[in-house]
């Protein structure tokens, strides 16, 4: 199995929507291109297990649409409308669903059941949290909320707010989150700033902030945003996306510390998400001002990027996911 579905998010006013791809995973080329599922306005997406949880306005109403992958075209297997605004970010963990409204500061949680979107719980925020994402990690529930300058963490099984909340330093806005594969550290992105947070995971669900680390060398000028943060797969190496010089900043991991080790050219302008395939070798390079797709060849160990190897032209992309092999 030598290809690799991915789709792609966009949301140009002519089209919004879910467009399907393949990558050759000997080549490291793009294939395909076809509209998978149409909306009228796309906000975000989780792919698992040939699930698709699509974040969209579809017929003028903001839903979450729950549909099945197994074909060349999906099946709405079910919608679940929202009131006034689509929600940020979506996620999956076991049977259940996970989203995040920055706007209303509402997470709420819904179990699959038989085809459909069961709710169990929505856990209203305070009205500053504007929670940007959800991320699940073994039992623990992390929200990342940009007003409030917190990460907070919910039990899994209760949905109840645990005791041991991670508080940043004022002004820091995070937005985004990742966990290195060990579980021993955890990353905190701050767009706007350009930082990253590295904290360290203590064996009794304790957080020690060890480094911070700026993501922009001296003299660089300070409109560039951060966008994105990924780790490689063998988790040697962290990427982040920015904004403003059009790079991919590569970092290696060092007893979890960030260590600078160049600025990739991404290929485009703005680039908006990455992904990396799980062998390391090919990383996907989304572009929403450019609106191109840029494919590189990466070296695994070295973390550096060998050479561009494909690009494909789409119009308004914000969000990746990879899909199944085939």
């Amino acid at each position: 199995m030598s290809k690799v579905i991915f789709y792609v998010g966009t949301n140009h006013n002519q089209s919004a929507g879910v467009y399907r791809y393949q990558l050759d995973t000997l080549k490291g080329a793009i294939e395909g291109g076809s509209l998978y599922y149409d909306c009228s306005s796309f906000q975000t997406f989780h792919y698992s297990r040939f699930e698709l949880l699509v974040s969209a306005q579809k017929e003028n109403d903001p839903a979450v649409i729950f549909l099945d992958c197994h074909q060349e075209k999906p099946y709405q297997m079910d919608k679940r409308m929202m009131t006034d605004t689509l929600d940020c970010d979506i996620t999956q963990a076991d049977q259940f669903v996970y989203t995040a409204n920055d706007i209303s500061n509402i997470i709420t949680v819904y179990k699959k059941e038989g085809g459909k979107l069961r709710l169990v719980k929505r856990i209203k925020l305070k009205e500053n949290a504007r929670c940007k994402q959800i991320l699940i990690y073994e039992n623990t529930i992390y929200i990342v909320c940009k007003g409030s300058d917190m990460i907070l963490r919910y039990d899994k099984e209760t949905l109840e707010p645990t005791d041991k909340h991670i508080e940043l330093a004022k002004g820091s806005a995070p937005e985004a989150l990742l966990i290195h594969q060990s579980g021993e550290y955890l990353y905190i992105l701050s767009k706007e700033a350009n930082e990253i947070y590295v904290y360290k995971i203590g064996k009794h669900g304790t957080y020690r902030c060890q480094q911070i680390c700026s993501l922009l060398p001296k003299g660089w000028r300070k409109s560039c945003i951060s966008r994105k943060m990924l780790l490689s797969p063998n988790g040697k190496y962290l990427y982040v996306l920015i904004d403003g010089v059009s790079a991919v900043a590569c970092f290696e991991i060092i007893h979890g510390n960030l260590k600078e080790c160049g600025m990739i050219e991404s290929g485009g302008l703005n680039p908006y998400d990455a992904l990396i395939d799980e062998t390391g070798r090919w990383m996907l390079v989304l572009h929403k001002d450019s609106d191109n797709l840029i494919v590189f060849e990466m070296n695994p160990e070295s973390g550096e990027a060998i050479k561009i190897t494909d690009e494909k032209i789409l119009s308004c992309g914000i969000q990746l996911t990879w899909a199944y092999r085939i």
